[in-house]
């Protein structure tokens, strides 16, 4: 639910919710898969807006949710969190809970991504969403790795980027 998260502003969280709602229940329509999605597109947002509010979002989305499945994203946030032994499991609260965990923990995306995988368990899910959340927030140094990754060619990066920015200006004027 990043991509949400990049084209929907801070300031309309009812429209971002809404479509969080609404993409989500096709594949994940569980209140908790969606809760779960709403928090982690609160964080994309104010990863693009002020990363240093990014822990904040998430735990005012967490208790804009009312659920007790979501009150480790506020431990985690606090620092009072820990990942359970075995590794991430695949329920959702325990995926925002664990993303918010490692970006409380770690100085930038790099680090952070490091961490998610070190976690144990579902870490590529954690890492994806890490990596989408910090990686549009200003001043992230690219992974020592991102050298070895195949990526599209530039044109058509450059042309998804645009149309995501494109996107979320009009929200802005809506």
């Amino acid at each position: 639910m990043a991509p949400v998260g990049w084209i929907i502003p801070a300031t309309d969280p009812d429209r971002r919710r809404t479509l969080v709602r609404e993409l989500a229940r096709g594949t994940h329509p569980s209140p908790i898969a969606i809760g779960a999605a709403c928090v982690i597109a609160a964080m994309a947002t104010w990863g693009l807006e002020d990363s240093d509010a990014i822990l904040a979002a998430a735990v005012a989305e967490a208790e804009w949710l009312g659920l007790p499945d979501f009150d480790d994203v506020q431990r985690a946030a606090d620092g009072a969190w820990t990942p359970p032994p075995g590794g991430i499991t695949l329920d959702a609260a325990q995926t925002a809970a664990a993303v918010t965990y490692v970006i409380q923990g770690s100085a930038g995306a790099a680090e952070a991504m490091t961490s998610a995988v070190l976690l144990g368990g579902d870490t590529d899910t954690v890492a994806a969403i890490v990596g989408g959340i910090l990686g549009g927030a200003s001043g992230q140094d690219a992974p020592h790795w991102w050298g070895r990754v195949s990526f599209p060619e530039n044109a058509e990066v450059d042309g998804l980027a645009a149309r995501l920015a494109e996107l979320r200006r009009g929200w802005y004027s809506a």
